[in-house]
């Protein structure tokens, strides 16, 4: 899926990139909710299970003499709560030094979808926040918490997920308020 095709899980052939079906519907309306809720220090781990694949753990040493050791990379997305900003992580592609093998139309994809490459920094993974920019309220607004939803919806359409029985979502620190 390359950048300009935006479809979200969900939509109908046709429809508008935000037109969502009803059980996605449901599943972003909980999303959100789960979004809203979380106290400070709270993350919400979004993961793509079906949709592992093989990724390069360590490269060959030795002239090959060592082979490459793989691993299994699932596709985690990470929304974490710090005072009044949510910070997002997912994982990074092999092209910025991640684990995630990616075919670069589905890199364009992820950018295409707001997500940052963490460029020259120790960080692996695609980042996004919300706000962008200074919070002007406690928390997030409710407009930021549907632009976290549909860069989550985006980010699963990247991987062709059309079924949101292929998405789990679980809170993974303590931290609902």
């Amino acid at each position: 899926m390359t950048g300009s095709e935006s479809a979200r899980p969900g939509a109908s052939p046709g429809a508008e990139p935000s037109a969502l079906g009803s059980d996605w519907q449901a599943w972003a309306a909980d999303l959100a909710a789960r979004i809203t809720a979380l106290a400070d220090g709270g993350a919400l781990t979004v993961t793509f299970p079906r949709h592992t694949r093989q990724g390069v753990k360590r490269p060959a040493r030795l002239f090959g003499l060592i082979p490459p050791s793989y691993a299994d990379v699932v596709p985690t997305l990470t929304l974490t709560r710090s005072e009044d900003h949510l910070h997002g992580t997912f994982t990074g592609s092999e092209s910025i030094g991640g684990l995630l093998p990616t075919a670069p139309e589905e890199d364009a994809a992820l950018e295409a979808a707001t997500w940052r490459n963490p460029g020259h920094s120790l960080e692996r993974v695609w980042l996004r926040y919300w706000p962008d920019d200074v919070a002007l309220q406690p928390y997030l607004s409710a407009a930021d918490t549907h632009r976290a939803v549909e860069v989550v919806l985006d980010t699963a359409a990247v991987f062709g997920i059309t079924d949101p029985a292929d998405v789990t979502a679980d809170v993974t620190v303590e931290g609902i308020g």
